[in-house]
């Protein structure tokens, strides 16, 4: 799976016509930036070089807040609070991806720009970030404001949520618990505090209970997924499929899909699941890290070793991909390669030698030196 080629920004400038008596004509800010691949490309490139280079400032004030404020007026309650210190503060941190993003990235993950696409007359752009065998994938509707680049609408994958919807109901989840701490949205909190406590099954019922009244927070899918899964994981793939009959979307059951049967170990419903991904999101390099992780599971650790490789040449040499390598030279009992793979542990994760002998000692010695 190679990377998609990096498009070069094209800016086309608007011809200024000069009237005959040497006036200018009336140019609108709008008509000096082009909608198209090459442009809109460029900008999401853009945010993911500052992601990746520590700033999330760009990708915080990428947003469009007038519009994303113009579509949730009609929730008078929402609308209100933008009036008070605590609100401001709640609008604010909903805005605050790039500085996720960023954290991921410095916790050993990754964060990437792997789709451009039109459609409906919309340019959408995707990224996904990694980290610890968790996956985010954001899609993200761009237009011009105020002469600049700005993303007004998007999907959250793994919410099933319209980046407005998940705004408004975080807006509201919040307000209503600083000024009806009782009431339908405790609920939650409680839900959260037992599946924190190992306590799913209570959490399940409790969820289950006031399901009518609390899935239009997407809050309450996030816990609703854990908890099925920690309450029934044998039927946690017929669960989430159920959830179409609500309208939970395709992407979002397909990436819970991949996260649990890379660690399942299920290697032919992986790659399926891939697959049809891929449709969505573009040809990402981080799919073989889930595709090694599903044959690694399965015991197949050269089919694994393999996909760890290609993904080590397509991204950065995360931690995961570093450590999947060295579980598999590890399963094989290649010492060389063992050794060489550990030497990079100093330059790209910054472990001293004491820390880099207390990782093999406890997770790797008696299979590399059997």
């Amino acid at each position: 799976m190679n990377l998609a080629q990096k498009i070069i920004i094209t800016l086309v400038i608007c011809t200024i016509a000069v009237a005959c008596g040497h006036k200018k004509q009336t140019e609108t800010p709008e008509e000096s930036i082009i909608l198209n691949e090459e442009t809109v490309s460029a900008f999401a490139l853009k945010i993911e070089n500052a992601v990746l280079n520590d700033n999330p400032v760009m990708l915080n004030q990428a947003f469009d807040e007038v519009a994303i404020r113009d579509s949730i007026s009609s929730n008078s309650i929402v609308l209100s609070s933008l009036d008070t210190d605590f609100g401001k503060t709640f609008w604010r941190e909903n805005f605050k991806i790039g500085n996720y993003c960023v954290t991921m990235v410095n916790q050993g993950g990754d964060f990437k720009f792997t789709r451009y696409y039109e459609k409906d007359g919309e340019h959408h752009i995707v990224f996904r970030t990694y980290c610890d065998y968790g996956l985010r994938i954001d899609d993200y509707v761009v237009h011009v404001a105020d002469s600049v680049l700005k993303i007004k609408e998007g999907f959250i994958y793994n919410l099933s949520s319209s980046l407005t919807h998940q705004i408004e109901y975080d807006m509201l989840y919040r307000i209503m618990q600083r000024t009806d701490p009782e009431g339908i949205t405790s609920h939650l909190t409680q839900a959260a505090d037992l599946l924190d406590r190992d306590e799913s099954k209570q959490a399940f019922r409790l969820l289950n209970e006031h399901r009518a009244m609390l899935k239009e927070y997407p809050y309450f899918w996030q816990l609703y997924i854990r908890a099925l899964f920690e309450t029934v994981p044998g039927k946690f793939i017929e669960g989430l499929e159920q959830l179409a009959d609500e309208g939970f979307d395709e992407r979002a059951i397909l990436t819970h899909k991949l996260l649990y049967f890379a660690n399942m170990g299920d290697v032919k419903a992986t790659e399926e699941v891939i697959t049809k991904l891929i449709d969505y999101t573009g040809d990402d390099p981080i799919y073989l890290l889930f595709y090694g992780r599903s044959n690694y599971m399965a015991g197949y650790y050269k089919d694994a070793l393999t996909c760890y490789e290609n993904a080590a040449q397509n991204l950065p040499l995360i931690w995961d991909i570093w450590y999947g390598l060295l579980e598999c030279y590890a399963e094989l009992n290649d010492k060389a390669k063992f050794d060489q793979t550990v030497a990079l542990a100093e330059s790209n994760f910054g472990m001293t030698q004491d820390e880099i002998k207390e990782l093999i000692e406890k997770d790797f010695l008696p299979k590399i030196t059997r």
